[in-house]
């Protein structure tokens, strides 16, 4: 570029950028420009204005005022604008004669019609129709909402005037190309709803009771009819014609913990009442598993071995039970997970097949639990009780001295439990030299697993990776896995998964396989920069691999009562995103799996019972591809399985959220440290020490406080707004209690100068 002008941007493609100036009348330098296809001369626009050109040497230009036209238009200010372009091949010396800004302007690149705007069409170019795509209406608690389309994965962004639409209705959107991804709201019709429940709270507008829609669900307003008063929370139900909502049940207090239950239960559509057997024509037998003596047919008899359960005190669906094998002379270890065998006793096709594959897991709130299967069966008939002959899917692993499985055997069998441990008492027995009043045997094979699970947990290591609990809550929701007996089980339940994955893709078959995508450069970074501020250095190298992820959890454990690491955790895991399901074994990130899936908990999920079944078809000799689900009816059913997984882990979120801003709303006013966890252009999160909660202030209010904001940043806040019943915490800005200005704001008072 043979010019030293002050370039400003970058120009269209095949003209240098045009330089800066300021003031009609001044003068003003120009340059040639060179791309790979041509080169161009860059001068200011001006009427007649003739340009001497010595050689390849900056030009000079004098800018003048355009010419008056004939008709009346309004002037435009003086802007420098390409000339036209002549071949590379050719010298870069200005041809013979005058160059004139005039001939600039027939460039049709750059004519003087305004460059349209996004929305707006260009003059004389034709209006194409709109085109009608079904999607799917997800809202913004905040307002507005999109609609997103399963065939593109795209998503347009609702603009207002839509109908009242409520979270996953399918609806008819038209699409123009003049309008990107903006859809008006006269454009969208309602085609399906995916819901007849609403929960939100009572109005009074215009003489008239009307609720007002959950913002996670919705936007709308609906007419009550029904007892209810201004400021009840109210769950309701559509009428037919979706004219109105009848009230069917309203709480006064909004804040209550049943009022908030039945609001997070309705906004992720989870049925609120347990499930419950059929009527006995459409049940299947559900009797013991065996007979009381007798070899059992076509199963393998495991009533002699020494099983036993590890479980959580409150649990009843008790779907996993362990043996082991001593060590042989090579040292290999072989472990029996036995699983209960759900599907032997629930058809395929059944009433409680479809109930089951409706709500797909169990749910888990404070306080509350609603299974997937009624509880005469998964607490009762089908949990692996102790004393009572029960049915199992048994996978029998061998796992050497370096951790590494080299044998996978899977047959239906009949276990019966000798005993029930909880988490505390295995942990007990593992830790103390001589434990009292204990089994022998039970203690026995109890450290030979430890031994195993160590060894397990050895090869976890080499690949990296984090534990299962860290990304997939468990079933009973706690978070703290610290007990050994804790660890051991997950590795032992991790190890079972993994094993068969390997034996379905090993035997070339479909399957239910839950895979996790690995974070992006840009997550990476975010990541980085928060853990930066925070003081830890986890040196991804722009992208985060499973060893690093490792890594970086070491840190965070060796620091339990360090704030900021209970704070890097969540932007952690907020960062690495959601598990799914897929019919096609894929990676799983979190756990540094090549393949993984669930098959340990049907009790508990129907993932594992999809797989269960295409196990016992392979071994009961089918091999025909027909007899298995297809392709399709795998995807849809892992769309499903997704959906209804997150909407559980959402609702078991939501839940804690609510209760927690309930505690913060009682205590009353008061300033909280806390450390930004995003930023975008609605503000900046900030994650509150001490309380697991992330609160925003908007980009209005850091601006009026004068923050300076970066992930990690340390900053004061107060309270603004703690909204249990929309899950909503906004904060501002507040000076340290000790009187120092919160880190990150502006000094606004006088500066001193160095004496």
């Amino acid at each position: 570029m043979h010019s030293g002008l002050p370039w400003r941007g970058a120009g269209r493609a095949g003209h240098a950028p045009a330089p800066r100036f300021q003031d009609v009348g001044e003068e003003v330098e120009a340059g040639w420009g060179l791309s790979e296809r041509r080169a161009c001369l860059v001068l200011p626009r001006s009427g007649g204005s003739r340009i001497e050109q010595d050689g390849q040497r900056p030009l000079s230009a004098v800018v003048r005022p355009p010419p008056r036209k004939r008709r009346r238009r309004r002037r435009r200010a003086a802007r420098l604008a390409p000339v036209d372009a002549w071949p590379t091949g050719r010298s870069l010396a200005a041809p013979a004669g005058a160059v004139t800004v005039r001939a600039a302007m027939r460039n049709p690149h750059h004519s003087r019609t305004k460059a349209p705007t996004r929305g707006r069409r260009r003059a004389g170019a034709s209006r194409q129709p709109p085109t009608p795509v079904i999607g799917t209406f997800r809202p913004h608690p905040r307002g507005a909402g999109v609609v997103e389309f399963a065939d593109t994965g795209a998503r347009g962004y609702v603009l207002p005037g839509a109908p009242n639409l409520l979270d996953g209705d399918t609806v008819l959107a038209e699409i123009s190309p003049d309008r990107g991804d903006r859809i008006p709201g006269g454009r969208i019709t309602l085609v399906r709803r995916s819901t007849r429940m609403l929960a939100g709270q009572a109005e009074e507008q215009d003489g008239r009771l009307v609720l007002r829609v959950d913002p996670h669900l919705g936007h709308g307003v609906w007419p009550l009819l029904g007892p209810a008063s201004p400021g009840d929370s109210v769950i309701a139900e559509l009428t037919e014609d979706d004219a109105a909502a009848r009230v069917l049940r309203a709480w006064p207090d909004p804040a209550e913990p049943e009022a908030l239950r039945a609001r997070v239960l309705v906004r992720n559509r989870i049925p609120a009442s347990p499930p419950r057997l059929p009527p006995e024509p459409a049940r299947p037998p559900y009797g013991g598993a065996a007979p009381a003596s007798g070899p059992p047919q076509g199963r393998r008899d495991l009533r002699h071995l020494t099983v036993f359960t590890i479980d959580a005190d409150h649990s009843r669906d008790l779907d996993d039970a362990l043996s082991v094998a001593p060590a042989a002379e090579d040292g290999a270890i072989r472990v029996l997970v036995h699983i209960a065998d759900v599907t032997a006793h629930v058809p395929a096709g059944s009433v409680l097949d479809e109930q089951a594959r409706d709500v797909a897991t169990s749910v888990y709130l404070p306080g509350w639990t609603r299974p997937m299967l009624p509880a005469e069966l998964s607490e009762d008939r089908l949990s692996l009780l102790p004393g009572q002959d029960r049915d199992v899917l048994t996978v029998e692993m061998r796992v050497d001295q370096t951790g590494d499985i080299t044998a996978t055997d899977i047959y239906p069998a009949v276990i019966r439990s000798r005993r029930r441990l909880n988490y505390g008492v295995a942990a007990r027995i593992l830790t103390e030299a001589d434990p009292e009043a204990a089994d022998p045997e039970i203690v026995e094979a109890l450290r030979w697993l430890r031994t195993a699970g160590a060894r397990l947990g050895l090869r976890r290591s080499r690949r990296g990776g984090l534990e299962a609990w860290r990304i997939d809550h468990d079933a009973d929701g706690g978070r703290s896995r610290h007990e050994a007996s804790h660890l051991l089980i997950e590795r032992l339940m991790v190890a079972t998964n993994e094993a068969v994955a390997a034996w379905l893709i090993a035997r070339g078959m479909p399957g239910v396989f839950r895979t996790h995508p690995a974070p992006g450069p840009e997550a990476t970074a975010e990541l980085e920069a928060f853990c930066r501020a925070a003081g830890y250095l986890p040196a991804f190298g722009g992208q985060i691999t499973p060893l690093g992820l490792a890594g970086l959890a070491a840190q965070l454990d060796a620091s339990p009562g360090d704030k900021a690491a209970a704070g890097i955790w969540d932007v952690l895991l907020s960062r690495l995103g959601r598990a799914r399901y897929r019919p096609a074994p894929e990676p799983h990130f979190g756990l540094a799996s090549q393949a993984y899936l669930h098959f340990t908990s049907p009790l508990r999920r129907y993932a594992d019972m999809a797989v269960h079944r295409i196990v016992h078809a392979f071994l009961a000799g089918e091999r025909d591809p027909a007899r298995f689900p297809s392709g399709t009816e795998l995807e849809a059913l892992c769309h499903h399985l997704t959906g209804a997984s997150a909407r559980a882990a959402a609702a078991e979120a939501q839940m804690r959220r609510a209760l927690k801003l309930v505690e913060l709303g009682a205590a009353g006013d008061g300033t909280f440290s806390g450390r930004v966890s995003k930023v975008s252009g609605n503000g900046l999160l900030v994650r509150l020490d001490g309380h697991g909660l992330t609160g925003l202030i908007s980009s209005r209010d850091a601006a009026r406080h004068g923050v300076r904001h970066s992930l990690g940043q340390r900053i004061w806040v107060r309270v603004k707004n703690a909204d249990p019943m929309a899950g909503e915490l906004d904060l501002l800005p507040a000076p340290d209690p000790g009187g120092v200005r919160p880190p990150g704001t502006g000094d606004t008072g006088p500066r001193h100068s160095g004496s």
